[in-house]
């Protein structure tokens, strides 16, 4: 975390860490800002049209590839060479000054779990400003985010017997919530740092199986085949949930979320899709079975 800014940043520069410890995000409206590399070397600048350019050939731009910085690096730098990454004037990077190098667990030097103090340079219309912080050893969330997916059962298992228009409606719901989620996990991201997006492939996949199991089950009526195919294709929805759950499954209870923005929405939808995609897959075959036609 951020503790100090020395000298304060001017009006319209703004800078903070984002995913736990893992980026600094820097934004900047109006100002020219640069940001050295590990060695003091060039490598983001700031426009103050907003555009945002990183030297491809710093020091700093080739160790950021890798989390631990295991990446070969030329004895002679190259010549600069820059690339704009962004023109809303938001840089982001990973920054190997702020997270602790090692995949190791550290130990702490105090109570309160301090494992090390850090700073980085900014340098706003010519000024330099140091960014002092403090990384602390942060444990797992609570194994209570679990019990969260007990809504999903209940709600679906409820809608399931009373509701079947309504229960189709709410897996359509669910799978939008995972899709809506992966999709923000991935773009939300730099594109180094994207992650399979596992969750959107899954959601994907079962938010279109889902909404073809609402238009069968309005039609249910028109026959025990109609009713079949809907009951067939929801347990095949309620399968991708849980698919998509499985592969994203650490999120409920790591500390860190690769995703910008409130992790509560991760780990949340995460427990949603277990839930409902339990339900869906248990109700979704025994119905298939019971109803299933049989050739005359």
């Amino acid at each position: 975390m951020i503790e100090s800014v020395t000298p304060a940043l001017p009006t319209g520069v703004r800078v903070d860490i984002v995913g736990g410890d893992t980026f600094v995000r820097v934004r900047a409206s109006g100002r020219v800002v640069s940001v050295p590399g590990y060695e003091g070397e060039k490598y983001i600048e700031i426009g103050a049209d907003g555009v945002v350019r990183e030297n491809m050939s710093s020091t700093t731009s080739k160790l950021n590839v890798n989390r631990f910085g295991n990446a070969e690096v030329p004895d002679v730098p190259g010549d600069v060479s820059w690339k704009q990454t962004a023109g809303n004037g938001t840089a982001m990077w990973h920054d190997h000054r702020i997270h602790w190098m090692s995949p190791s667990t550290p130990a702490v030097i105090d109570a309160k779990g301090t494992v090390q103090h850090w700073t980085l340079s900014l340098v706003v219309d010519g000024t330099s400003h140091t960014v002092a912080g403090t990384l602390y050893l942060q444990g797992h969330r609570s194994f209570a985010w679990w019990f969260t997916g007990l809504f999903g059962v209940l709600v679906a298992g409820l809608l399931a017997v009373r509701s079947r228009k309504r229960y189709y409606e709410s897996l359509t719901w669910v799978a939008a919530l995972g899709t809506v989620t992966g999709l923000l996990q991935w773009l939300s991201l730099p594109s180094g740092a994207r992650i399979t997006p596992l969750m959107l492939m899954f959601g994907l996949g079962a938010l279109i199986a889902a909404n073809v199991a609402m238009v069968l089950g309005r039609r249910a009526g028109n026959g025990p085949q109609t009713e079949w195919i809907a009951s067939s294709i929801s347990a095949g929805a309620g399968a991708a949930m849980l698919l998509a759950a499985w592969m994203s499954w650490q999120q409920v209870q790591s500390a860190y979320v690769p995703m910008i923005g409130p992790l509560w929405i991760a780990r949340v939808t995460v427990t949603t899709l277990v839930g409902t995609g339990v339900v869906a897959v248990v109700d979704g075959v025994m119905r298939a079975v019971r109803v299933q036609p049989v050739d005359d």
